[in-house]
């Protein structure tokens, strides 16, 4: 069996160059061949991920979610698909939390070596894909416009004070969205989810998702209609109560929609940018159809149980 293991040296101050070895004499007690490749420039691994398929069976690589999107971009278009080990290595591993594997790289080792693998669904949005989340408006641009120093230097925090211009002037996105080619929804809202996690910028989101089901949950956050202050405080109140208390207590709110479907058209009367899994992706309006068990990753056991 031949392996890829691929690898972003910064990602989380550059933690994985001190287990190289480790990791590489670890995979070879599985895999009877196993190249390395580490990534120099952004959109690296998706080149190095694309070019393995049909080429490898397994490919392993280490990074933040961002890497986890750019290899996804790599494989998805492709017919042969090598099976995916993850070994978590960025400031928030949403992927990871999901499925079980640590941030440990020895105990991520393992859980790839233990053998395990579940089926994972994948999103196409136009002509890019995400695993986990593609999300527009207030506070989704910051996982990307924090500054790679800042966030070496302060972790989680470098985001938040990234969040504070946005929380000053959240967003006003006029939408119209369908859900399965019936149901429409239209509003003007601060916040839009279209995700298929169970955790979103590190905070643990929704306990009832299921990975494989082709299913992809939609979130939306519409701004009040109230005073420009009470507006202000009411909607940054309704984020924050999301993503602190969770998707099924934001929803008693009635200005906190969620609906689910397979298949997602969003229309937009400005042009934004999307943020896929983390990183900058599209911009405008956006056709997103979920992939059912597209690709096959290591994971926990007890995960994929609780996800089959």
């Amino acid at each position: 069996m031949k392996c890829l293991f691929v690898y972003n040296p910064n990602s989380g101050n550059g933690r994985i160059n001190k287990y190289l070895s480790y990791v590489v004499n670890r995979l070879s007690k599985r895999f009877d061949q196993i190249d390395c490749h580490p990534t120099k420039n952004p959109q690296d691994a998706t080149k190095i991920a694309r070019e393995a398929c049909g080429v490898y069976d397994y490919l392993i690589f280490a990074g933040g979610d961002g890497t986890f999107n750019e290899v996804i971009q790599g494989i998805s278009g492709e017919d042969k698909r090598p099976i995916l080990g993850y070994l978590p290595t960025g400031t928030t591993n949403d992927i990871a939390k999901t499925l079980g594997i640590s941030r440990n790289i020895k105990k991520a080792v393992d859980i790839i070596l233990e053998g395990n693998t579940i089926q994972h669904d994948i999103c196409r949005a136009n002509e890019c894909y995400f695993a986990y989340v593609a999300a527009a408006g207030t506070f989704t641009s910051i996982s990307y416009t924090t500054k790679q120093n800042a966030k070496k230097a302060l972790g989680k925090l470098a985001y938040f004070i990234s969040g504070i211009k946005d929380a000053l002037k959240p967003y006003r996105l006029d939408l119209k969205i369908t859900l399965d080619d019936h149901k429409v929804v239209e509003g003007n809202y601060a916040m839009i989810l279209v995700m298929n996690s169970k955790s979103v910028a590190g905070f643990l989101f929704n306990k009832m998702t299921k990975l494989n089901d082709g299913i992809i949950d939609v979130v939306l956050i519409e701004n009040a209609k109230k005073g420009i202050k009470s507006k202000l405080i009411s909607t940054l109140s309704r984020i924050i109560k999301l993503f602190t208390l969770g998707l099924y207590n934001a929803t008693k709110d009635r200005y906190v929609k969620h609906y689910q479907a397979s298949k997602v058209k969003i229309e937009v009367s400005d042009k934004f940018d999307w943020c896929l899994d983390g990183e900058k992706g599209t911009s405008g309006p956006l056709n997103i159809q979920v992939l059912k068990e597209h690709i096959q990753i290591f994971a926990k056991k007890d995960k994929i149980q609780h996800y089959n």
